[in-house]
Formats: C-alpha cells, structure tokens, sequence
C-alpha cells in the first residue's frame, strides 16, 4: 500500500496557481471593496509637490462626499478654523438641502459618473494587460502573489481613459487568501496620445497604491501616490506630484441622513 500511495503521487499532477483566475478574482474583490467605500467615512491627508500637507474628514453628505479640513501639516486646526470649517460644512448641508431634484440629481450624477470611470479602468486591467506570476512573498504581514504586467498588444481600449493602459506596465502584489492588492504599481513605459494627439502622457508618469482591510471582508485604500508627466497641444508641459494615505475608516453611511 505505501509503494502505490508513493507512486501515486509521482504521478499526480502539482496544483500551479491559475494565473488568469487570480487576476479575474482579484479585480472583483477590489471592485466590491471599491462600492463600499462610500459606506464609510475617512481621514485623506493629501501632499502636492512641495506644498503643506492638508488632512480631511471625508463622508458621504446627501449623495456625494464632503470633505472637511481638519490638519495643516499634521497640526490640529486652532479653534477659530474649527469654527470656519463647521459654518462651511452647515451652510454647504444646507444648500444640499435646498437643491431641486434636478439640482441633486446632477450633483450625484456627476459624483457617480466618476466612479464609474474609475471602476471601468480597473475592471479593465484584466484585460489590458498580460500577467506573469513571478512567486510569493510576504509584504506587511501578507502572503502575496507577485505579479509582473505587461500591455497586451491585442487589447482594444473602450474608451480615451482606458487608452492610458496601452502604455504601462507594472507589478500587483494579491492576497492569497483575500485575491485584494496588497500593493500595485504601475508606470508609463512609452507615449500615450489622446484625442488626436492634442494631449499626451509621457515616461515617468508612475502610481502606486497599497490597501489593508478594515473589516473582515472589506480592504481599502491606505496610500496612493502618483506622479503625472504631460503635454497638452504638443507644448504646455504639465508635471504633477500628488501624496495621499487614508485611515481612520468608519462604516458611517450617509452622515446626513442616517443611511
């Protein structure tokens, strides 16, 4: 009984991670958590360039987000800019208030047509780019799979967004239990020309984004960092550094209406 059970398994085939199901799964985990980020409200601290850095409470307020200053380059505000920033909080929840249907309307449209966008970029780098698994590692605590992308030459992109993916290439670290990105990068390896070549992404331009989970089944954002170099009509140069990290994730819904 040991000699068959040995050759056995001589003979089995070894399990080889399934490279396009990885990928498939994780760009659905990451879109579920990228749904339910709305539930929440939040602490960004963004930095541009050289400039100071600014922190802000951000939460859902009938419909869209609002953000409230709370730090100036790590400083609390003192008690007269708490005050400024809570009158300008109340009067934008009152013009909310006040807006038509159509008014409101148009606001959340316009809120959710940019969700939208983004979640189309990153439900197509499934198919915008070929991956390669180069192994598993441990990244912050993580059991990750590695991954190298590179553009795939047959992709068709389906809209002047999604063009920028013919152009990048990068590497996904995905959870091994979760399929969430623990850590992407991704950078701009040649030109990309929009509309008729009257702006253009160039080398250099490069992002990076790493989440963590703040409940069992919910990963979100902890940083994301990105540095755009551009051209627009072929001679105004448009470079720009940008910083943000997140935390302090509450599941709070709408704070102005409970839900």
């Amino acid at each position: 009984m040991s000699s068959l059970l040995s050759l056995l398994l001589l003979v089995s085939p070894i399990a080889i991670p399934d490279t396009g199901a990885i990928i498939r799964n994780s760009v659905e985990a990451n879109a579920t958590d990228f749904k339910a980020q709305s539930a929440y409200s939040y602490l960004a601290t963004e930095k541009s360039g050289g400039s100071v850095s600014k922190t802000y409470e951000v939460f859902m307020m009938l419909g869209s987000p609002y953000r409230r200053l709370v730090a100036i380059d790590g400083r609390p505000l003192t008690d007269e800019e708490q005050r400024r920033e809570t009158q300008k909080m109340e009067e934008e929840l009152a013009a909310r208030k006040r807006e038509s249907p159509q008014e409101r309307q148009k606001r959340v449209s316009k809120y959710l047509k940019q969700k939208q966008q983004e979640d189309l970029l990153l439900s197509e780098m499934a198919r915008a780019f070929q991956f390669r698994l180069l192994g598993t590692q441990k990244l912050r605590g993580h059991d990750v799979y590695v991954f190298d992308a590179e553009p795939d030459p047959n992709y068709k992109p389906v809209n002047s967004k999604a063009k920028v993916l013919t152009g990048m290439r990068g590497r996904l670290w995905i959870d091994v239990d979760s399929f969430r990105w623990v850590r992407a990068e991704a950078q701009v390896d040649r030109p990309v020309y929009f509309e008729g070549f009257l702006a253009r992404i160039d080398p250099g331009t490069k992002f990076v984004l790493e989440k963590e989970p703040v409940e069992e089944d919910v990963w979100l954002p902890t940083l994301f960092e990105m540095q755009v170099n551009a051209k627009i009509l072929g001679l105004i140069s448009h470079n720009l550094s940008e910083q943000q990290s997140y935390g302090r994730y509450r599941r709070t819904g709408d704070m102005a209406t409970g839900n």
